[in-house]
Parts: C-alpha cells; sequence; structure tokens
C-alpha cells in the first residue's frame, strides 16, 4: 500500500538521517523561541464582540461624536457624607485625581455643575462651591444632591450613604495607559484607605486591567502545574527517568513554539485563548504516550539493532499519531471561521500547537531516543502488565465482551437521556459572571448594583440637521420617549438633553418645581445656553444640535435579559417617534446580545465543520464509509453527553462553554483513531476479528486511559483560573473525556461485540 511505503520511508529517515531532522527541528524551535518578545496580549472585552458587525461599528463611530464615553467610577459608601470633614476629602480626592496625566476628566459632587438661580440671578458652579458648616445647612444641601435628577445614582445614592468619582478617559485609551491611570488612582487614594475608607473601582477599563491581571496570573499558574501534573502521569505510566526528561523537554518545546509563532504572525493572547496552552501541553503528552508504549522489549528482541527498532516503531505509530493532530487540529481550527475574535484565536493557536506537537514529538525526541541504551527505555511488557493501567483496561474489555448488549442499552439509554435534556440549554453570556463572585472586581460590581446605578450602557442617539435639538416639539417628543423608557423593566436610568434644559428652566424660575419642564420657545432655551456656557451638554448632545443620544443604564449584565430590554427599548422608539430625527441603538448591551445571538449558530457549524471533516478524513484512511461512520458513533456520544448535562445543570453556552464541543471532538476522536487503524491494519494482515479486538484494546487501552488521565489534568488546572468561561471549560472538558472514554471503552466495544458474535 502507497500510504505503508510513505509511512517505512518517513520512519526510516527520521531515524537514519536523525542530525538532519534533529537539527531542522531545533533550528525551527530556536527561530520560534526568537519570537517570544514579540508576543503581545489583548484583553479587551471587545474580544467578546463581533467587530464586523454593524451595530459594533456604528457605537464606535458615534462614541467619538461625544464626551465622557470610556470611564469608571470610585465609590464609597458613608453614613456620614454630608458632613464637613467628609465633604473636604470628598474635594482632596477630587483635586488630586484631577491632577494624575493621562485623565480626560474628573466628575464629582466637588466639582460637577449646579445651577441655582433666583428671582434676579442664574449662577452655574461647582455644586461644592460653598460649603455649608451648619446640621440644617448640611441636610439642605444633602437633600438638594438627591432631588438632582443629573446627580441621582449617578453620583449619589438614593439615601445619601453612597457616592461616586467618575473617572473618564480619552478616546484613544488602549491597555497601557488604563493601567497607567488605574496605577495612578490607587496611589491617590492610598492615604484614604490608611485612614478606613473602603474604595470600590467599577468600569469597563478596570475590567479590562482586571483581565490582563488575571491572564498573567493564570499562565504563571497554568503551564508549571499543568507540567508538573502531567509529567508525574509519565512518571506513574512508565516509570523511567529518561522518558521523563525527553516528555519535560518536549512539552516545553512545544508550548514555547507555540507562543513564539502567535508572535510571529501577531496573534494576540486573550483571557479565553490562554486556554490554549496548557491543552497543547497536555496533548503533546499524549502522542508521547502513545511512541513509549511501543517500546517494548519484545521489539528488541526482533530487532537487536537500536536503529531497526525504533524504525519499526516508528513504522507502526507514525501515521496513527499523524492522523490524531490532524483531527485534532481540524477541531480547533473549526474555530478559525467564529465571529468572536476571541474564540477564533483560542482556534488558531490550539491548531497550531497540534503541529508543533507533532514535529517536536517526532523531529526531536524520536530521534532522541537512539542516544541512550534501548534497555534503558524499552520496557518488559510482562512486568508492565502487572501494573494499574493495564490491569484495569483488561478487566472493562472482559466485561464488555461478557455482557454486550446489556452495555449497549445502558449506553443508548445514556445518549437518549442526553438528547433530550440537551433542549434545555441556554446561551447566555455576562461580562460581569466571568468573574468568580469572590474577586475583589465582581464584588465591587455587585455594590454598584445595589447602591447606584446599573454599569451597563445603552444609547439611543437620533440624527437630524443642524441646529434641530433646539426645537421645542422634537425635544417634547425626547421627553416623552425618556419618560417611557424609564418604565422598562432592567433600565436603572436615563440621561438626556431635556434633563439638562428642564434643570436650566427650573433654576432660571429661582427653583420653583412648577417649572421642572422643557423651556416654552426656543429662543428662551437658547438664553439658557449662553448663560449656562459649560460644557457638560456635550455627554448628551453634539455642538451643532444635530446629533442627540439618550444615554441609559442597565442593572442587568446578562445578555438573554438585555435581549429584552433591548426589543422594549425598540418598540418605545417606534411607538414614541421623534419628528424629523433618524434613531439607532448601540451600546455594550447591544453588542453583547449581538454575540449571544450568533454564538448557537457558530457552535453549530464549528461542530459540523468538525464532524464532517474528520469523517472525510477517515474515510479515505480506512476506505470504508461504514467504518468511519462507526468510528463517529462514540466520539459523538460524549458530545451529546455534555449538552444534556449542561441542560440538567444550568450550564449556559457562553465564550468559554461554546468552544467544548467542536474542540472536545477533535480530542476524543485521537484514541479512537489509533485503535481503529490498528484494529484495521491487524484485520488487513489476516489476523481473526477476536485475535484483533482483543490484542489492539490491550496494545491501546493503556495509551489511551494514560491519555485521559494526562488530558484531565491538563483541563483540570484551567479550573484554578480567574476566568469563569475557563474555568468552566476546563471542567466540562474534563467531563467530556470522561464520558469519551466511557464511550470507547464500552459503547464502541459493545457494538464490536455484538459484531463478533454475528460474525461467529
Amino acid at each position: 500500500m502507497l500510504r505503508d511505503k510513505i509511512v517505512r520511508r518517513l520512519a526510516g529517515w527520521i531515524t537514519g538521517h536523525r542530525w538532519i531532522v534533529m537539527s531542522f527541528t531545533t533550528t525551527l524551535g530556536v527561530v520560534l523561541l526568537l519570537q517570544l518578545p514579540r508576543v503581545q496580549s489583548k484583553t479587551d472585552v471587545d474580544v467578546f464582540y463581533i467587530p464586523t458587525n454593524e451595530d459594533f461599528i456604528l457605537h464606535k463611530t458615534i462614541e467619538k461624536l461625544y464626551r465622557r464615553n470610556e470611564f469608571f467610577s470610585i465609590l464609597y459608601k458613608d453614613k456620614n457624607l454630608f458632613s464637613p470633614d467628609r465633604l473636604a476629602d470628598l474635594a482632596a480626592m477630587t483635586e488630586a485625581l484631577e491632577a494624575l496625566p493621562d485623565i480626560d476628566e474628573i466628575i464629582s459632587l466637588a466639582n460637577i455643575n449646579d445651577m441655582r438661580g433666583t428671582n434676579d440671578s442664574f449662577i452655574v458652579e461647582p455644586f461644592l462651591h460653598d460649603t455649608p458648616t451648619t446640621p440644617d445647612g448640611l441636610d439642605r444641601l444633602r437633600q438638594r444632591a438627591m432631588d438632582k435628577p443629573l446627580y441621582k445614582r449617578r453620583l449619589i445614592s438614593e439615601d445619601g450613604t453612597t457616592t461616586a468619582i467618575g473617572v473618564f478617559l480619552p478616546h484613544s485609551a488602549d491597555g497601557d495607559l488604563r493601567r497607567r491611570v488605574l496605577a495612578g488612582v490607587e496611589t491617590a487614594l492610598a492615604p484614604y484607605r490608611a485612614r478606613g475608607y473602603q474604595f470600590h473601582l467599577v468600569g469597563w477599563p478596570v475590567m479590562n486591567v482586571r483581565l490582563v491581571e488575571f491572564m498573567n496570573q493564570d499562565m504563571s499558574r497554568f503551564l508549571p502545574y499543568t507540567l508538573i501534573l502531567a509529567l508525574g502521569m509519565i512518571w506513574f505510566v512508565f516509570r523511567n527517568g529518561r522518558l521523563l526528561f525527553l516528555s519535560g523537554l518536549g512539552v516545553v518545546l512545544t508550548v514555547s513554539a507555540t507562543l513564539g509563532f502567535a508572535g510571529w504572525v501577531g496573534l494576540p493572547i486573550n483571557n479565553a485563548s490562554i486556554a490554549a496552552f496548557p491543552i497543547v501541553m497536555a496533548l503533546a503528552l499524549s502522542d508521547l504516550v502513545h511512541l513509549f508504549s511501543h517500546l517494548d522489549r519484545k521489539v528488541l528482541s526482533q530487532f537487536p539493532d537500536r536503529t531497526a527498532a525504533l524504525t519499526h516503531v516508528l513504522e507502526q505509530i507514525l501515521f496513527p499519531c499523524l492522523l490524531t493532530s490532524v483531527n485534532t487540529a481540524i477541531g480547533f481550527l473549526s474555530f478559525s471561521s467564529n465571529q468572536i475574535p476571541a474564540v477564533r484565536e483560542f482556534g488558531w493557536l490550539a491548531a497550531s500547537g497540534m503541529m508543533f506537537e507533532f514535529l517536536f514529538t517526532f523531529g526531536l525526541v524520536a530521534p532522541l531516543l537512539l542516544f541512550f541504551k534501548p534497555e534503558r527505555v524499552y520496557r518488559k511488557s510482562v512486568d508492565h502488565a502487572r501494573h494499574e493501567i493495564p490491569r484495569l483496561v483488561q478487566w472493562v474489555h472482559g466485561l464488555v465482551l461478557r455482557r454486550p448488549v446489556g452495555t449497549l442499552i445502558v449506553c443508548l439509554f445514556a445518549l437518549t437521556w442526553g438528547g433530550w435534556q440537551s433542549r434545555h440549554v441556554q446561551v447566555e453570556t455576562d461580562l460581569v459572571k466571568f468573574f468568580p463572585s469572590h474577586t475583589p472586581v465582581r464584588q465591587d460590581m455587585e455594590f454598584t448594583n445595589k447602591n447606584l446605578g446599573g454599569i451597563q450602557t445603552l444609547n439611543v442617539e437620533f440624527s437630524s440637521e443642524r441646529e434641530a435639538f433646539k426645537d421645542p416639539d422634537r425635544l417634547a417628543a425626547l421627553a416623552r420617549l425618556e419618560t417611557a423608557l424609564e418604565t422598562v423593566p432592567g433600565v436603572d436610568q436615563v440621561i438626556s438633553v431635556v434633563d439638562y434644559f428642564r434643570e436650566m428652566n427650573k433654576a432660571f424660575h429661582a427653583e420653583d418645581p412648577a417649572y421642572d419642564r422643557l423651556p416654552d420657545s426656543r429662543r428662551l432655551l437658547e438664553q439658557y445656553l449662553l448663560l449656562y456656557n459649560a460644557d457638560d451638554l456635550d455627554e448628551v448632545v453634539t455642538p451643532g444640535f444635530d446629533r442627540t443620544r439618550l444615554c441609559l443604564l442597565l442593572k442587568e449584565t446578562s445578555s438573554q435579559k438585555n435581549a429584552v430590554t433591548l426589543k422594549r427599548v425598540k418598540e418605545l422608539i417606534a411607538d414614541n417617534p421623534v419628528p424629523g430625527a433618524h434613531p439607532v441603538v448601540v451600546g455594550n448591551a447591544v453588542n453583547l446580545v449581538n454575540s449571544t445571538g450568533v454564538m448557537v449558530g457558530d457552535q453549530l457549524r464549528n461542530i459540523g465543520q468538525a464532524v464532517g471533516s474528520i469523517w472525510l478524513v477517515m474515510v479515505v484512511v480506512l476506505r470504508s464509509v461504514g467504518l468511519a461512520t462507526l468510528f463517529l458513533v462514540p466520539n459523538l456520544f460524549p458530545i451529546v453527553l455534555n449538552f444534556g448535562i449542561m441542560g440538567t445543570f444550568d450550564i449556559p453556552i457562553d465564550t468559554g462553554t461554546a468552544l467544548i464541543a467542536a474542540s472536545a471532538f477533535g480530542i476524543i476522536v485521537d484514541d479512537t483513531v489509533h485503535f481503529f487503524t490498528r484494529f484495521a491494519q491487524r484485520r488487513q494482515q489476516g489476523w481473526s476479528y477476536d485475535h484483533a479486538l482483543n490484542e489492539v484494546t490491550g496494545e491501546k487501552g493503556e495509551a489511551a486511559l494514560s491519555s485521559f488521565l494526562i488530558l484531565s489534568m491538563g483541563f483540570g488546572v484551567l479550573t484554578l483560573g480567574h476566568f469563569v468561561p475557563v474555568i468552566r471549560f476546563g471542567m466540562l472538558n474534563i467531563l467530556v473525556l470522561t464520558t469519551g472514554m466511557f464511550g470507547d471503552m464500552f459503547f464502541l466495544k459493545s457494538i464490536m461485540g455484538i459484531g463478533r458474535r454475528w460474525i461467529h
């Protein structure tokens, strides 16, 4: 067969020209290692949105038209907030923060513009311009702050005990600037923390910086833990120090080359793609397990020459390992068409890692075996058969062959249950819940939602001709829409240019509550603008008054709940039109809902691509549509069970769990590939069905179970991370691997056991 000839030639080339092979592999490794300084991280929450989506592009474009877009808030609670000392502290904090570089603006009760009016004056000055000292004066100041719509639930809580300082960043803010700003803010707040102030920092810039910190901590934790645990399993299986050394060398080079490749092609590391590295590490060890498991003293008795012996081993293992690497890479590459950047980058990294692990396993580790005395690395099969894993494999195999029908019924019942329960799987993305509940960033967000307004943003933006939004009729229409939007469940607050004009009108009429409404004429409105002469309005209206926006703060960060809110908001916009103005709805909430909406479609497409591609590969390899289809059965089994368990325990499809099905399918097929290719080979060599089944089970079963344990450790390390999607990804992949192992050892063998009876 042509394939066998190619494999024999390649195996002979690896052993016969080992210096050339190792020199090429080492050179490539060094070149990629030199690219490590170019590796970049990208942890902006935008990597979880769809950059090509029209709403996302429009959101980014509209943001540049207004001030005060990217910001975070500093909150603290104090029952004596409105006392002279505490107000003096607030003013001092505000002044210290204003002195920091890279900040666009600081807003707090100490410096925000306040409109005050009497019968003969209209004054605009900072809210704490003249701080009272008497208890009555302080009570009036407190009540004034709580009564102002522009302050309430933005800068002051409804009970007057929690305040916020808004820190606004320029439009060009990047990761480095955010980190510098947060570091400066922490330094400025340190003296007040020492005095007992408890600050809560919330907002998208804070989330971005914390993601970077968590990613760095996870990287420093994932790689060494995975390496230690996986190498420990290598020692448990083979109990050979030389093989342990070669395993460590192969894994370290594989991970380093994958990182270097990412730096070379400009592929950034994000909080989702970081999960690729422990996976690649574990998969590299999985291939090494299959290689080492064929180093048997029986081979040495047939081929006393070490080169001939290793050549024979490579002839047996080279093609199945190449096939498993290709199939796993196909599973990961199915993510390359995903619309979400974080998922797409994970797919490219993991797929490239699969190619590197194959290259270093057979281009470096395999030739290095020739430098050891064969009796030091080849094991005695009789002694090894007494180890725990081979004994377990043989026990399960015998159990299934004795009761294949009963085993198959149990597996079919589990499959049916999984398919039925998968109906309950929901799609949900909640960026706040991406952080574990015990982390300060999550606790700060929950504190904000409880004491002030929501942190999720939604903007209803209108465009028209120049000066359009000085027209009383249009402003009245905006006011009606704002009132309607405030009734929507989930909308915590709405701010618009209408609120500013109402405040001006009230102040101009000596704070008479009867004038808490829009001005009656355009001429009066323009007079207010002339007297106001402040830039606060740039937050909600453009200088030409041709565009304006209603800024909504949403309490919920759930994509499902935001989708309901978004639908209701659009209905109210249609029911309350603004004459001559074109509305659009943009914001982080829209981006989140859109990303979640495509997640299911991409998930199904990724699974379909992976299954279809791998099936075609196996049709070519096995030269049988029936065998290739049988090959799929035990490997789809754990995928269906995975969705059933997710549906049962209310685990949603999110950025992390969306990775599982396609990538897990690419991983769990590996052991089945080794089994089927070896079984088909033995049958072609004239072995009986029973003999081939028993021998291949013993030969491949140990490597399969060992690989399962190593991969489970690799995924298990992910559960130690700080990012909930990655934690779930690790946990569910362990579950998928477990059910995949169950499918191979019970489901597949029960089918083959029944086939054995039919043949007899």
